[in-house]
């Protein structure tokens, strides 16, 4: 349960917002094609640091692990989301 909830959380969070701002982005964009990348390397980096973590600090409790994997995974979410945010007040 430790790890469908540390793992899967963060994935399915970064899945959803990658999903947002690509259908967010500006029509013709190369926004949603930079968060299509970012999320294509991003989301099993995160994945696989996250396992890693998990796997090295046993004892700690479940709370402790989902905590640290859910502020993580959200590290991928701000980047696109400020992509955004820039790329479309910047009128790129």
């Amino acid at each position: 349960m430790k790890y469908l909830a540390c793992l899967g959380i963060p994935f399915l969070l970064q899945c959803l917002v990658t999903l947002i701002v690509i259908q967010a982005a500006p029509g013709g964009s190369f926004v949603g094609l930079a968060a299509m990348l970012f999320s294509g390397v991003g989301i099993p980096l995160t994945a696989i640091f996250n396992f890693a973590l998990i796997k090295s600090y046993p004892r700690q409790s479940s709370f402790a692990h989902f905590s640290r994997s859910f502020q993580i995974g959200l590290i991928l979410p701000a980047l696109e989301l400020g992509l955004l945010i820039t790329a479309t007040s910047l009128g790129w």
